[in-house]
């Protein structure tokens, strides 16, 4: 569903400068590292799989289509998985997890979505907000969440590749006290 809801947004924005996410790239991003050296990819490993071990596989639901603005442009386009509260807890504790080994928390607020186009710039402003916004609220289709993946990413001017370096199964149970 999330594919045809993507192809159906590219027919109808066809001469817009976005760039679309290929369908295999869509994740969600619980940490961003960034350069990262090559000796700490162990202890990010150990950290990860402590990290995401605790937790059981969960379902929500990928739902709405909305953007993010810069300086009150649209620059990116996203869809919402909610009713999944383990995502910001795994995101959470990575943060502490990751510290010691000097990556510096995030200041903003953990929201769980998926990238689905980079907006470069938009030539018909009022045809893009016809578009997405009676979507806001969509129910697009649930979204199972088993595992947690640490990626290495290249840029290439084609677009990003993703490398899995390690895939962690989600099989334990909700931390104490949640």
């Amino acid at each position: 569903m999330l594919k045809g809801l993507m192809n159906s947004l590219r027919q109808q924005l066809p001469d817009e400068d976005i760039k679309w996410v290929a369908a295999e790239n869509l994740h969600v991003t619980l940490k961003f590292l960034g350069d990262t050296p090559e000796e700490a990819i162990p202890q990010i490993i150990v950290r990860l799989e402590e990290v995401a071990a605790a937790f059981p596989p969960a379902s929500g639901w990928l739902r709405g289509v909305d953007f993010f603005s810069v300086q009150r442009q649209p620059s990116v386009l996203f869809t919402r998985l909610e009713e999944l509260p383990a995502l910001e807890l795994i995101a959470r504790q990575l943060e502490t997890a990751l510290e010691p080994l000097g990556f510096l928390p995030e200041t903003r607020r953990f929201r769980a979505h998926l990238t689905l186009a980079r907006i470069r710039q938009l030539r018909n402003k009022e045809r893009f907000f016809r578009v997405v916004r009676p979507l806001k609220e969509l129910e697009i289709q649930p979204v199972p969440v088993n595992e947690v993946l640490f990626y290495e990413s290249f840029l290439r001017p084609q677009g990003p590749v993703y490398k899995p370096l390690k895939r962690v199964v989600l099989t334990g149970n909700w931390p104490a006290g949640q």
